[in-house]
């Protein structure tokens, strides 16, 4: 999963609405056993994957994937089909459960080559395609938006790396909708690998798939004599509804990827971690869904890489951090490609 201090999620860009659940009445449903609910999240299994792509000489996990048609649709996050500059992977494979296998380990002598069909870097999904496919294959049907509510259950299924190469089943809560992004918020503690798995209600309908953690760390002071120490004190899991994937499996693409990349830095020459930073469409006042590309944390070290869909024209680069006032920055795009950036940052006065 993707880590974010909860400081700096706060921060974020201006009024921004995506595509979440729709408010409204939603139409009555029979509750469901707990057993019955046991055979539909069983049923779903076959239909969830890990991702993996090539590194090197090698392959290395990167994620899970859910399949969303019989004809070989794949629904993952983007973070986990992209190389450390933004670019999509080359070579990108699922492999899915052995049929013969009751607790779901990976066939595999089986990897499916992926092709990538359509990517939102703004909501961090990707869908991708399954080559050379023949037959169909076990897919997990989408929920009814408005059928969610507050506390209702939920199954994530994924294959997070501490859980080796069997599939790993999680419960959970709606805990929440934040309506700033559309996101749906889960009381659950989700490690890495999750993302891109499947959120199921009690039906074995697909309610999204898990793309972020946002942690909140806590300072230490150990000693006089030892330095300060932090600790992450709790998180929330964020997951993309299923809405905002029926809209890109819906959506025409926009545009070749571009990527644009670079560095945060202070006044001083450090290196600024945890900056929000945004690839906006011209040159805005206010943000907002028609005009916001692509936004990410920077790194450690200061960096960061944005890949969005986008012509070749003058684009804008907005940063917000804790102590520092907003910059914006100009960068243009030519022949699908964008110069390194160094964004120095002014303090706050």
């Amino acid at each position: 999963m993707v880590k974010t201090c909860l400081a700096a999620t706060i921060l974020l860009l201006a009024s921004l609405t995506f595509a979440g659940v729709r408010d409204g009445p939603a139409r009555p449903i029979a509750p469901t056993t707990e057993s019955a609910a046991r055979e539909a999240i069983r049923k779903r299994v076959p239909a969830v994957g890990r991702i993996i792509v090539r590194s090197g000489p090698g392959f290395v996990a990167a994620g899970s994937a859910v399949m969303i048609e019989a004809t070989g649709l794949v629904v993952t996050t983007l973070h986990q089909v992209q190389d450390k500059n933004g670019r999509i992977a080359e070579d990108i494979f699922l492999t899915l459960p052995s049929p013969e296998d009751n607790f779901g380990g990976l066939d595999k002598s089986k990897k499916h080559r992926l092709t990538l069909f359509r990517a939102s870097p703004v909501y961090d999904l990707a869908l991708l395609t399954i080559d050379n496919r023949a037959g169909a294959f076990a897919f997990v049907p989408f929920a009814d938006p408005q059928s969610v509510h507050l506390l209702d259950p939920v199954y994530i299924l994924g294959y997070p790396e501490l859980g080796g190469d069997s599939i790993t089943i999680s419960r959970g809560i709606i805990a929440g909708r934040d309506d700033w992004e559309g996101w749906f918020k889960l009381d659950t503690h989700l490690v890495h690998g999750y993302s891109g798995g499947a959120v199921l209600n009690e039906r074995g309908e697909l309610l999204g798939v898990p793309v972020q953690k946002r942690v909140d760390y806590s300072t230490l002071n150990l000693s006089e004599e030892s330095p300060q120490a932090t600790m992450s004190v709790s998180s929330i899991d964020f997951v993309r509804p299923v809405s905002v994937i029926r809209q890109l499996r819906t959506s025409e693409a926009a545009g070749p990827a571009v990527v644009v990349a670079g560095q945060v830095i202070g006044a001083t020459g450090n290196a600024v971690a945890g900056a929000l930073i945004a690839l906006l469409q011209g040159r805005p006042q206010v943000v907002n869904h028609e005009n916001l590309l692509a936004y990410r944390w920077t790194a450690d070290d200061g960096a960061f890489s944005l890949s969005a869909a986008a012509e070749d024209g003058d684009y804008t680069i907005r940063v917000k951090a804790s102590g520092f006032r907003i910059k914006d920055q100009v960068v243009r795009i030519k022949d699908g490609k964008s110069p390194a950036l160094k964004l120095e940052l002014e303090p706050e006065k």
